[in-house]
């Protein structure tokens, strides 16, 4: 676990030469797309552990799902597919290298696992999101609204370089 002032001493590297909209952008966004991509894990587990699913398809594509045991139609809007997206959309705003390049193997890792069914693959993706938004980007810990699992806010998974 990294001390509270490696976590500040990351931060102001992967902040560092941004404007003021531009920190609170990239805040934002990872805290988002973490709270979003945990919540959908949780709810993954019992619908897509089986690469062959049928609600995939629910993860994977903004389109309106039709669950093919109840014929509900569903509107998601492509749950990981979403946090795919975004997570384009902020990779590259940190001009710190070791941190451009860890979003982008997030974004990699997730694509890889939604294009295979690979769930294992998209919770490795979530585990670098998530050292990412609670000890740099959003150091220190600090929830606007509750989070998917309380236990795993003081979780370290040691995957973001720029702590290194």
């Amino acid at each position: 676990m990294p001390t509270q002032e490696k976590c500040y001493a990351a931060q102001r590297k992967v902040l560092n030469g941004l404007e003021d909209n531009e920190k609170k952008n990239i805040q934002e966004r990872i805290r988002n797309i973490h709270h979003v991509l945990e919540r959908n894990l949780l709810d993954s587990v019992r619908l897509i552990k089986d690469s062959n699913s049928p609600y995939w398809e629910d993860f994977t594509s903004y389109e309106t799902f039709t669950d093919p045991f109840t014929g509900t139609k569903v509107d998601n809007g492509g749950r990981f597919l979403y946090v795919l997206d975004e997570l384009a959309k902020i990779k590259d705003i940190s001009t710190e290298e070791k941190t451009r390049e860890d979003l982008q193997k997030a974004y990699n890792i997730l694509k890889e696992g939604m294009d295979e069914h690979n769930l294992k693959k998209c919770f490795e993706a979530h585990k670098i999101i998530h050292d990412y938004d609670y000890f740099v980007i959003n150091t220190p810990v600090h929830l606007e609204f509750p989070p998917a699992d309380w236990g795993g806010v003081t979780n370290y998974f040691g995957l973001a370089s720029v702590l290194e």
